[in-house]
């Protein structure tokens, strides 16, 4: 080979290495986790802070890049022509293309790339001063081409309008769960934002205190009995009925009662009671806080399509709804459902029969709806078609519903275990 060829073949190593290197660095930059990103910016390291202010501005890094590879391959190319008619004056151009292709695209972008996307932090490291100069180096170039790419979105945005609800609910719960795949998003948070997603469409029926559980004081009833109710249930607030839970007429507050008591009065609890709202049993939990703050009230009643009190809903359970239950001084000895649930095994566990279906298929990764219920207990009542007997077993597929303890009316707790199909 003459020093011309010798020259000639060792520029065109030297380029297809730049395209290597430029195409690893361009996925090292743009493949940067966000949790990798926060540990980067923790660092004290220098190169950390390179690379640090290198995605501060990722987009014109990025840009340098691209003009520095395209201008590396054009070379390559046009060089590995110019080699290959040189070498051979027919034919030797297209061939010369061709290898020059294959060779760019394994050695100069497949192999470069894979190799920085298996640790994105360690290859931006490394390639941090080759970026930082690229970045210099292309700097008039990446001003023109960045105006002019700014000027065809503009453009393209006048022709084609974006829609300003484009994002869905859907693609916010992708965007949720990519960001707790990808550690930005803790477990907490995740759920936080879970919930505070489906605020919107959770009905009342689903945060209220069932009717069964509702502690109310009769209209007729004194200052004593009023004071003894509150002494007995630790409630600020308790609603009044008139004969039977399904008239309810309005709601009592401690405050009211202990002034009186302490006026001397000897009022009824009927005329101590506040107005109270009634809801229905599908009002989101988002317009039941609206209707709530509207009228300046605390507590409503939930009445199914008969009219019949269905439960009691307040303004803590709505906001339970979103960031978990809500304990005061009073509720030290009330534990919730889930605290009851005991794992006894992998794929064994007793539960309250009030427990939510919701919670047990967040718990043992089932599916399990019901048209009618909202609690395990239900659900199995309505398996069974019927209020199950003590020890006795319902079977849903691979699971096994055993009743431990049963009330008059309701199923108190259950001994479920899954068999191995599941």
């Amino acid at each position: 080979m003459s020093p011309a060829q010798i020259a000639a073949t060792s520029g065109l190593a030297v380029l297809v290495l730049c395209s290597a290197l430029f195409s690893a660095a361009e996925t090292a930059i743009t493949s940067i986790s966000r949790t990798s990103s926060r540990a980067l910016r923790k660092s004290k390291d220098k190169k950390d802070k390179a690379v640090v202010a290198l995605i501060d501005g990722r987009d014109a890094t990025v840009t340098a890049l691209l003009v520095g590879n395209n201008v590396v391959n054009i070379g390559a190319a046009s060089l590995a022509t110019a080699i290959g008619m040189d070498a051979s004056r027919e034919g030797g151009a297209l061939v010369a293309a061709a290898a020059m292709t294959a060779i760019i695209l394994v050695f100069g972008e497949i192999v470069p790339k894979t190799l920085a996307s298996e640790d994105p932090a360690r290859a931006a490291r490394a390639l941090a001063p080759l970026m930082a100069a690229t970045r210099t180096l292309t700097k008039p170039a990446v001003a023109v081409f960045s105006g002019a790419n700014a000027a065809f979105a503009r453009l393209l945005a006048r022709v084609f309008p974006a829609d300003a609800s484009r994002l869905t609910e859907d693609e916010l719960r992708l965007m949720m769960d990519a960001g707790k795949r990808d550690g930005a998003l803790g477990e907490s948070e995740h759920r936080l934002l879970a919930r505070a997603v489906d605020f919107s469409t959770k009905t009342v029926r689903e945060i209220m205190t069932p009717r069964t559980a509702i502690a109310a004081i009769r209209a007729d009833a004194d200052l004593g009995e009023i004071s003894a109710a509150f002494a007995k249930c630790g409630y600020s607030r308790m609603p009044v009925f008139s004969g039977t839970q399904d008239r309810i007429v309005g709601m009592v507050h401690f405050k009211d009662a202990l002034f009186a008591r302490e006026a001397g009065e000897t009022a009824r609890a009927k005329g101590l009671a506040r107005k109270i709202l009634h809801v229905p049993e599908n009002m989101t939990a988002r317009d039941l806080v609206t209707e709530l703050k509207r009228a300046s009230l605390n507590m409503a009643v939930v009445v199914d399509e008969h009219g019949a009190t269905a439960g009691l809903v307040t303004m803590d359970d709505a906001i339970a709804s979103i960031i978990g239950g809500i304990r005061d001084e009073f509720d030290v000895d009330a534990e919730h459902p889930r605290e009851l649930v005991k794992v006894l095994g992998p794929r064994h566990i007793k539960v309250p029969g009030n427990l939510r279906l919701d919670d047990l298929n967040a718990l043992m990764k089932l599916s399990l709806d019901s048209r009618f219920y909202e609690t395990v207990g239900g659900y199995v009542m309505e398996r069974a078609g019927r209020l199950p007997d003590r020890g006795e077993s319902v079977r849903d597929g691979a699971l096994l519903f055993r009743v431990i303890e049963r009330g008059p009316r309701t199923i108190q707790r259950l001994d479920i275990t899954v068999s191995e199909k599941e």
